[in-house]
Formats: structure tokens, C-alpha cells, sequence
């Protein structure tokens, strides 16, 4: 039996039926047979509700996939999750939505995706309708406010970290440093000799 395509605007509920090609529009809810995301923005929750999507079987994303992810708060339920029962190869963009009202913060981190084996990664990291970056592993992409995420691949899982950004700090010039504290010493040397001299006149 050939694998259905759905062309959808929104979907959800539960897939019943044999492998589903996602070529467009924006799927949630819960999925009982493999998926194949090739156009689709796929996302835990619904629409603007971050949540959990299920897939019972396997999720493959290809170039023209995104998964979103909805974050609205720290706790669970507040940050949508993708659960994964299968094996999941991943590729497309990842889609970072902060909704209104709520503030990253350095040293958060937020599992995102979570499945039984994992391959590849995300070629594109967007962040509230802009692209910042490319999704490889480790990969910091700076969104603002001295901040910067990173999708982080750890065995099966993916995780999205917020990172203080690395701002390059100059390095003082070991001859400039000794030229200052030379002219420091000196003129400290000038204003005692003023003070001596000042000091016999009197």
C-alpha cells in the first residue's frame, strides 16, 4: 500500500492508517504510524499552546520540514516536546517561538525531542521569525539580549540551551600595559618631588 500524502491546513487527532508524507500546513496531537515530514511544521501543542506530540512509530524530517517549538515557560507543559517510540532522522529547521510574556534566561535548557535513536540534525535554527543560525550540534547562534541557543544532540534526545554570548573581550598589549604603569610611577614620582621642594620652601 502506498504511503498517503496529506496536504493539510491543520490536523489534529490520531493517524490511523499506514506511513503519512506531511507536505504542507501544521501538524499536532497524537500519530500511530511513521511519519515522513517533507514540508510540514510540526509541533508539540497546538497552535500558539505549547504541548506534547506523540508518534508511536517513526519520524524522518527532511530539508523542507520544520518542527516548531513553543515556549512559554520553564516547567513542563509550558515548552512543547516531541515524543518520539522509533527511530527519528532529522533535518529541515528548527523553529523557536517565545511567546510574549516570557523571558530566556542563561543556563535554561529545554528537551525538546526525545526518541529511541536519533540521526542527523537540524540544518536551520530560526528564533521568533528570523533565522539566527544553522541547528548542528553545539552550533551558538545569538539571539539578542547577550544571549545565544544551541541545539544540543545527546544520544536520543535534543535539548534547546540558552547560553550567556561570548562577547570577545580586547586583550591589553603587554607594552601599552608597561608604557601606563610607567607614566603612572612617573608622575606619582613628579607630585612627591613637587611636595619635597614645596615642603624645603616653606
Amino acid at each position: 500500500m502506498p504511503s498517503p500524502r496529506v496536504n493539510l491546513t491543520r490536523f489534529r487527532g490520531v493517524f490511523i492508517q499506514g506511513a503519512v508524507n506531511l507536505q504542507g500546513g501544521t501538524a499536532f496531537g497524537t500519530v500511530t504510524s511513521a511519519v515522513n515530514n517533507t514540508g510540514a511544521t510540526i509541533q508539540g501543542g497546538s497552535s500558539g499552546v505549547a504541548g506534547t506530540l506523540t508518534i508511536n512509530c517513526s519520524l524522518t524530517q527532511g530539508s523542507g520540514g520544520t518542527i516548531q517549538e513553543l515556549i512559554s515557560g520553564r516547567s513542563a507543559g509550558q515548552f512543547s516536546q516531541i515524543l518520539v517510540n522509533g527511530v527519528v532522522g532529522l533535518g529541515g529547521a528548527l523553529d523557536v517561538v517565545v511567546t510574549s510574556g516570557f523571558t530566556l534566561h542563561s543556563g535554561e535548557d529545554f528537551t525538546i525531542l526525545s526518541a529511541s535513536s536519533l540521526t542527523g540534525s537540524f540544518a536551520m535554527l530560526d528564533f521568533n521569525g528570523s533565522n539566527v543560525g544553522s541547528g548542528y550540534n553545539d552550533c551558538l547562534d545569538y539571539i539578542g539580549n547577550n544571549l545565544g541557543i544551541e541545539a544540543v544532540y545527546n544520544g536520543a534526545n535534543v535539548t534547546l540551551d540558552v547560553v550567556r554570548d561570548p562577547q570577545a573581550v580586547p586583550e591589553a598589549d603587554p607594552a601599552s600595559a608597561a608604557s601606563g604603569l610607567t607614566l603612572l610611577l612617573g608622575g606619582l614620582l613628579i607630585l612627591r618631588g613637587r611636595r619635597t621642594i614645596e615642603t624645603r620652601a616653606i
